[in-house]
């Protein structure tokens, strides 16, 4: 039997896919939940749309996926290519065991177009509305009542219609950053809000597509919300099944 706190290892672990724009903190996002630094973090946009990079935690029982979303690549935009093959690889992961749980980083203060973009991707057009959503809120520390600012949050994107399951505030910043010692508590504080979330709105059993069906609709549906940004991709995704 495993510890209380720990994860039994013969237990399949849930998939979270973690994405957001550029300068959102997903990576911070993911290094916070590991509680070590591992995941690359940058200021810069670097890798290609829908690169992802997977890292594991026996302690919560996860699989987090740190996926570059739409509108990050320094040219704003990539190659037919690489995008789809990237999205491709996505769709095949998840088509395995399926995905649990979505988490959209964002910036405190920069709840913007890109952050709606890439919402309306993954949400609606890669998961169907059928894999919940937590709005993770980085770079809060300047924010002296967290629990306010939150619930004021939630009602404004409840009139935007965006629909997610919870919003949690957190402070994801390096070990070596200048201010790291001075928000230690709080740090720790709001990464078990966080875990708490994860653990509470993450489905049981991981929702999934068969391949051919999910990687055709997801490329057309990809077009469309990109509007037209890649020329191609419907007849990539018309060839995917014969």
């Amino acid at each position: 039997m495993a510890e209380k706190g720990s994860h039994d290892s013969n237990v399949k672990k849930k998939k979270v896919l973690v994405f957001g724009g550029t300068g959102s903190g997903k990576s911070s996002v993911v290094n916070l939940l590991l509680n070590k630094e591992i995941a690359t973090t940058s200021n810069s946009s670097v890798g290609c749309t829908f690169s992802h990079t997977s890292y594991e935690s026996e302690e919560l029982g996860l699989e987090l996926f740190d996926t570059v979303g739409l509108g990050e690549t320094k040219s704003g935009t990539v190659s037919d290519n690489k995008a789809t093959d990237k999205l491709m690889s996505l769709v095949k992961e998840f088509s395995k065991d399926g995905l649990n749980l979505l988490v959209l980083c964002t910036s405190f203060g920069r709840l913007n177009a890109v952050t709606v973009q890439n919402y309306k991707f993954f949400f609606e057009d890669f998961c169907f509305k059928k894999v919940p959503c937590i709005l993770c809120v980085t770079h809060s520390e300047s924010e002296r009542n967290v629990d306010k600012w939150t619930e004021e949050t939630k009602a404004f994107l409840e009139e935007l219609e965006l629909e997610f399951k919870d919003v949690v505030c957190v402070i994801a910043m390096d070990r070596n950053h200048v201010f790291y010692d001075k928000y230690q508590q709080e740090i720790t504080v709001r990464r078990e809000k966080l875990i708490q979330s994860i653990q509470k709105d993450s489905l049981d059993e991981g929702w999934k597509k068969n391949f051919e069906d999910w990687a055709k609709q997801s490329l057309i549906l990809f077009e469309k919300r990109t509007l037209n940004l890649f020329s191609g991709l419907k007849d990539k995704a018309k060839s995917i099944v014969k």
